[in-house]
Order: C-alpha cells, then sequence, then structure tokens
C-alpha cells in the first residue's frame, strides 16, 4: 500500500498507522485524541438537541393545521399558474390560428 493510499485509509480504518508514526490528523491538525474528543462532544451535542420534546395535542393540531393551510396556498397558486399558461396558450393558438388556415 503507498503512503497516499494509507492516509487516506486511516481516516476511514484508525488502526492503520502511517510510516512515520505521527499521529497528526493531516487536514485538521488534530491528533487522534482531540479527534475523538471533538467527536465526542458533538455526539453529546446531538443527543442534547435531539432529545424528544414533548408535544400537546393542541399543538400538534395547530402545526399539522398550519401545514394543511400551506399545502392548500400552494396548491391554488400552482392551479393558477396552470390556467395562465393555458389561457396564454389558446389565445395565442387561436390568434394564429385562422391565419394558418387560409393558406
Amino acid at each position: 500500500m503507498s503512503r497516499s493510499e494509507e492516509i487516506e485509509m486511516s481516516d476511514v480504518i484508525p488502526e492503520i498507522e502511517s510510516d512515520s508514526g505521527s499521529d497528526m490528523d493531516e487536514e485538521t491538525g488534530l491528533t487522534k485524541r482531540e479527534r475523538r474528543q471533538k467527536i465526542h462532544q458533538q455526539d453529546q451535542l446531538d443527543a442534547q438537541t435531539g432529545a424528544h420534546v414533548p408535544v400537546t395535542k393542541h399543538e400538534a393540531r395547530l402545526a399539522d393545521r398550519d401545514v394543511v393551510k400551506k399545502l392548500l396556498v400552494n396548491s391554488v397558486l400552482i392551479l393558477l399558474w396552470y390556467i395562465f399558461s393555458l389561457s396564454i396558450s389558446i389565445v395565442s393558438r387561436a390568434t394564429t390560428w385562422p391565419s394558418t388556415a387560409r393558406r
């Protein structure tokens, strides 16, 4: 295994040591211990922010109502856009059709 492959693989497989025996992470400048500590801190933060927050039935109902309202508004806007687009196509076709029929 070449030196560059070993360096790339050391990020994926921590058991592979470089030939120089250096513990430094070349991209971040952290030692393996510092990197493990940083990962551990990130895991703790993820656990704290990912904790389940109880939601009351009333709050869930309000959230569902808000989602439905936004869905309906978007649906109406999309429908209006298609009607507008179709009307432009029909008007364009109607104004050019008689002239093409005479030829």
